[in-house]
């Protein structure tokens, strides 16, 4: 014996295909019109804010944690997996070309490595705006 529906009651807005047929639909509209709207007015909005004197330039700050990080977390990593033998380099010079870039913070000052005893990994820091260590506002590779 098979069973039947005793009742069939079609849902006021379609079928539950053609429900998602209409919110991709609308998801589809939705993304093309502001893909629209950012290309007409983005590149307008942009000349009006440099007008206006608001150009985005990345502080010194921010660019010296970067190069901070890429020597602790990526030219370090790829020196200890090439050589097995040291436990710290001798110096940042020598992960230079594992990170294509000079280890020089934004202020022309020269970056700190340390690594080995009590600490894992490498420490990376630039001694910041006022040029010296120990200092508030220090930039360090273990800073978050």
């Amino acid at each position: 014996m098979r069973l039947q529906p005793a009742v069939s009651v079609r849902h006021p807005f379609g079928t539950s295909k053609e429900r998602r047929f209409l919110a991709r639909a609308a998801v589809f509209l939705t993304f093309w019109r502001t893909s629209v709207v950012a290309l007409m007015f983005g590149p307008a909005a942009l000349l009006l804010a440099e007008r206006a004197g608001h150009r985005y330039e990345p502080s010194r700050t921010d660019g010296t944690a970067t190069v901070v990080r890429v020597f602790a977390y990526e030219a370090f990593p790829q020196w200890a997996a090439t050589n097995h033998v040291d436990a710290c380099p001798a110096s940042l010079a020598v992960l230079e070309p594992y990170a294509a870039r000079d280890a020089i913070d934004a202020w022309g000052e020269p970056l700190e490595l340390r690594c080995g005893e009590g600490y894992r990994g490498a420490y990376v820091r630039s001694a910041g705006a006022d040029g010296r260590f120990d200092t508030a506002d220090d930039i360090t590779s273990i800073d978050e």
